[in-house]
């Protein structure tokens, strides 16, 4: 199947299972309907795994 540019997907290890991978699904969801970039997104959720316990 050829590559779709419309639809871009990133690999990230959440490192965190349940309510924390939960958050940071959500929060990336919020971010991509906000028009931000997959780069910031990744960026964003880097910053919520080092906070998350």
């Amino acid at each position: 199947m050829p590559p779709d540019d419309k639809c871009k997907s990133e690999c990230v290890d959440s490192r965190f299972i349940s309510k924390g991978l939960a958050f940071q699904v959500l929060e990336a969801a919020r971010m991509a309907t906000d028009g931000k970039s997959a780069e910031e997104i990744v960026a964003r959720l880097d910053v919520i795994r080092e906070h998350t316990r």
